[in-house]
């Protein structure tokens, strides 16, 4: 078990030091990223993500509302958490979610990049 605990660990440093190391070279690399996605349950949200070297934010504003997030520690995919919500973003996908426990969040909406 501690060796399976470690093998994580290690598998999640080295993933986010190729993260950084990725955007190293890039000489814009805190601009801004402005991502729209449509969602099943018809919503539109809007992401805008900032990577600088205080950290990771994303600002996702549903129905005209701005919720203001910082990244937290993932196993897969990026979240970011911040006024009582939750954004999960893999790939194409993010999920809102209502709380910032992992153990009590209550899915609101799954979400594609359109």
């Amino acid at each position: 078990m501690l060796q399976t605990m470690k093998t994580i660990f290690l598998g999640l440093v080295l993933g986010l030091f190729g993260f950084a190391l990725a955007g190293a070279g890039d000489a814009d690399s805190s601009a801004p990223v402005k991502v729209s996605y449509k969602c099943e349950k018809g919503n539109r949200v809007q992401v805008i993500y900032v990577n600088n070297t205080k950290g990771s934010f994303a600002t996702v504003i549903v129905n005209g509302v701005k919720l203001s997030m910082q990244t937290q520690v993932s196993a897969s995919g990026a979240r970011y958490v911040g006024s009582g919500y939750t954004w999960w973003n893999k790939g194409m996908e993010g999920t809102l979610f209502k709380g910032i426990n992992l153990d009590t969040m209550t899915n609101l909406d799954i979400c594609l990049e359109k």
